[in-house]
Parts: C-alpha cells; structure tokens; sequence
C-alpha cells in the first residue's frame, strides 16, 4: 500500500516512516520542517515540504494514496498553555484540512496520531474508555481532532483508528533522535553530555520517590504499532487503541538509567512543577495487545541507549 505520512520528517513519524518501508510499503511525505528535519527522510520517498493546511499543496501530495498516517502537529503541553491558538489552528484545522482532502480524493483510511494527555489522572492504568481531563489546549485540540476523524468516518464509511501514546523516547539510530525541548530525554541527553546537572520539575507528587511516574514506550514499539494497525484498517474491533508498556518509570528513575548509561552521575536539580504535568500516567495496554497481538517489546535500558551516541 502507499501511504501519506503528514509530519513524516518528524521524530516519531520518521520511525513509523521507516517501519512503513521496512514491512514493503510505498510512502509520501508532507512536512512544513517547522519539528522535522528533511534528512530523516529517505531519498527515494517523495518529499512534499510545506504545511498540511495548505490545501492545494496537500490535495497534490495526497493524490494516489491507499490512506493516510496523520502525525502533523504541534505536540508541547507547556506551550499550548501560551499558544492555544496556534494550537487548535494547527491540530484542529490541519486535520480538517486533511479530512477534506480525503475526501476530494476518495481516500478512505486514516490512522491518527493522538496522545495520553487527554486522559484524566490516574493512580491505575488508564483504560481507553477512562474519562477524558482536556488540561491543556494540546489535549484538547488532539481530541477534538479525533471527533472530526471519527464523525467523518460515520458520515463517509471510512475506515480509522487512533493511537494514543504515552511517553515515548528512544531511537533506532542517532540521525533519527528526539531532540525536542519539552520531553525528558532529550533534555536529559544534553544536560549529561554537557556536564550539567538533569532537571526533575517537581518532587512532591504522591508516587514512590516523589516525582511523576510516566510509561516510557521507545519509539520504535510505536512505529511497529502503526504498521499494524494501519495494515489492519476495515477489519479492527475497536477505533482508539492505547500504545505503552503498562509499566510505570518515575522521572527520577529514569535519570538514573541515563545517567547509568553514560558512566556518570550528577544529582538532578530539583525545580518547580510544571503546569499540565499530573502525578501517574500508565497505559492499560489489554486492547490492543489482546486483539492485535501487540506488545512493547523494548525496556528503559534499551529506550536509554541513545543517550551514549
């Protein structure tokens, strides 16, 4: 199948990107490089560079395409806090954008990339029917772009399915590593590399060592878990499918495992928390591991080893 992958010189989308080509699909990409880096995509994918909001620009990339990996976006829940328009334009017009062009295009499958941030805080494993909490205008234009997608569907006959990530991190190889601002490991990876102190934002949550406890899936159990939902579109069960490990990794825990990884440690400094952030988010991963045969396969040891490169 050939695919359209929005946001695919991105850091997660490069690895659902290659994953793709890996299982023998075809791809396009369309990326405005505003978070992606025109070098994470292969020389033999066709490359669209500009902004899925651009209709006319994306009714051209979308042409001849089986369906479409959605993962354009913005994606920081600090910032949406200070950005929310941006926020909504981008997450919630770039997906009606793209919804349109679908449909001027006769193209009847789509897989989204959502986010655990829309659930609400939990001290147990999240379930996907747990509450939704819209924190964040983040969480809440990801899930208002997930309503489009699925009142689309029911209007159109369409075939969907959402994901709803954790924390993912790792890499499968450094050209392809997270180097984003907000998440924890990258922030880590430059923090050990240039002798300074890691930086935990609060220590006063209600978990084992006082700071907040993540599941940490590494991106490459992400990429796979796109190749097979999207394989599977028109004969899933369910429509929104959680991607974790079921397993919970405080901050602290992980900065030691980077730490570890490097061969030194330097005591963390302790800052405030930060807006957004809750205590516990765990995946309840039943769903897709009991109808797709779905498990996370990589640990925090291995999610660590791209800090060492």
């Amino acid at each position: 199948m050939r695919w359209l992958v929005t946001g695919g010189a991105g850091y997660i989308g490069s690895h659902v990107l290659r994953s793709l080509i890996a299982a023998g699909h075809d791809a396009v990409v369309i990326d405005n490089l505003s978070n992606g880096n025109r070098r994470r995509v292969p020389p033999t994918v066709r490359f669209v560079d500009g902004d899925i909001r651009d209709g006319d620009l994306l009714l051209d990339a979308i042409e001849d395409v089986d369906g479409v990996i959605h993962l354009a976006g913005m994606k920081s829940v600090a910032e949406s806090l200070d950005k929310p328009l941006a926020y909504y334009d981008t997450n919630v017009t770039g997906t009606l954008s793209v919804l349109r062009a679908m449909r001027y295009r006769n193209v009847r499958r789509i897989l989204f990339s959502s986010t655990a941030s829309l659930y609400a805080p939990s001290d147990l494993p999240i379930k996907e029917i747990n509450a939704t909490y819209l924190s964040s205008p983040y969480a809440a234009s990801k899930f208002m772009a997930e309503r489009l997608i699925a009142d689309n569907a029911r209007a159109t006959g369409g075939e969907y399915a959402i994901l709803r990530y954790f924390n993912v991190a790792g890499a499968v190889s450094p050209d392809l590593r997270d180097d984003s601002q907000d998440n924890l490991l990258p922030r880590l990876t430059r923090a050990l590399r240039n002798g300074e102190a890691p930086e935990i934002f609060g220590e006063d949550y209600p978990t084992r060592d006082g700071t907040c406890v993540r599941d940490y899936v590494h991106v490459a159990d992400i990429a796979d878990a796109h190749v097979l939902v999207a394989e599977r579109l028109g004969q899933l069960e369910e429509r929104v499918y959680n991607v974790g490990t079921g397993r919970g990794i405080t901050v602290r825990e992980m900065v030691s495992a980077a730490s570890n990884a490097v061969g030194w440690q330097i005591a963390p400094v302790i800052r405030g928390r930060r807006p957004g952030d809750s205590a516990s988010t765990i995946a309840d991963v039943t769903r897709i591991e009991k109808e797709l045969g779905f498990k996370a396969k990589f640990d925090i040891e291995q999610i660590v080893e791209c800090v060492k490169d």
